[in-house]
């Protein structure tokens, strides 16, 4: 049950595979006022909704594919666009780079919190 609303300005970009963890997501995203949110599964169709809509999200969570060259290309846009990005599971660079934030699996609210307050703080 992916989101339809990839015609809407998008607030968050949620790029994962489980739909539960999706749904968690979106739901602390909206708690933060962070919406509207948008699940897609692919990184591949991700950036052709972006390229093909011209949106540009405040936030990206990347969740699947983490160190592969397309999602790793997805992030560069981001970063270069100004835009945040929330990164599940990848192995933390040495130094992390601005507007940039990781979080391991399995992570608490507590986590995804401080997270979310580090990047839009």
């Amino acid at each position: 049950m992916e989101d339809a609303g990839a015609s809407a300005d998008i607030g968050t970009l949620i790029i994962v595979d489980n739909f539960v963890e999706a749904d968690d997501l979106k739901d602390a995203f909206e708690r933060h006022r962070m919406g509207p949110v948008l699940h897609i599964r692919s990184v591949d169709i991700a950036r052709a909704m972006l390229a093909e809509t011209g949106h540009h999200p405040q936030l990206v969570v990347v969740g699947v594919s983490v160190g592969a060259a397309t999602t790793e290309a997805l992030i560069d846009e981001q970063r270069n666009r100004g835009g945040r990005v929330l990164v599940l599971n990848g192995p933390p660079p040495e130094a992390v780079p601005p507007l940039t934030a990781h979080l391991a699996r399995p992570y608490g609210d507590d986590d995804l919190t401080r997270a979310i307050l580090r990047l839009m703080g």
